[in-house]
């Protein structure tokens, strides 16, 4: 036997105006704050579900082209102190990162080069963001940023973000890529983060 409750608003006996109420169509309005004792789900604006880091492990030297990096990227584990959002994780083969479920991910790429020698002195060093939606067949730039190394010992530092809708995981993919004039470095390190990556999971798609 079921039982139904045909109202169209709410209102504690010692308040002077409605908690809740409902139109014809099912729309519910609550005119103040709304407290949820469990996990609300549903209501279309999940806010941030997931977020983690990943790293590049081993410093690569520039050849003067851009390259894709395809090796040597974990997904950061030190200190102790390090956090993620979420149980939801990236994974990667051959430097071409899948997402774990459809949405919106903000997607930040931060380089840290250096050079060696005054041979690299003025080194144009750039990191890239691209994305594909076919699978991975084919990727579009997304995101560039580039920074000068301005003596023989300097590094420097920039990062380049991007917003991607991410409406299948089978063929919505990101890989990242660099350049740098030849002899020049690009910094990774397996204990902390120089060249690293950040994922967040903004919301649904």
């Amino acid at each position: 036997m079921t039982s139904k409750l045909i109202v169209n608003s709410l209102r504690h006996t010692g308040a002077s105006a409605d908690a809740i109420t409902m139109d014809a169509s099912g729309n519910v309005t609550f005119p103040g704050n709304a407290t949820c004792s469990g996990t609300a789900t549903g209501f279309g604006i999940e806010g941030i579900t997931m977020a983690e880091t990943w790293r590049l492990t081993s410093t690569i030297t520039n050849d003067g082209s851009e390259n894709v990096i395809t090796a040597n990227l974990a997904k950061q584990a030190a200190p102790s102190s390090y956090g993620k959002v979420g149980t939801e994780t990236m994974t990667e083969s051959s430097g071409v990162f899948t997402f774990p479920s459809t949405g919106i991910y903000y997607i930040v790429a931060l380089q840290m080069q250096y050079a060696l020698g005054a041979s690299t002195v003025g080194a144009g060093n750039g990191i890239y963001i691209n994305s594909s939606t076919d699978s991975g067949s084919s990727f579009s730039r997304s995101a560039f940023s580039a920074q000068a190394v301005s003596s023989s010992v300097d590094y420097s530092s920039g990062s380049c973000h991007y917003i991607m809708d991410v409406t299948n995981v089978s063929t919505h993919k990101v890989r990242f890529s660099y350049s740098g004039t030849s002899g020049s470095k690009l910094a990774g390190n397996s204990g902390d983060n120089q060249t690293h990556f950040l994922f967040m999971k903004l919301g649904a798609t």
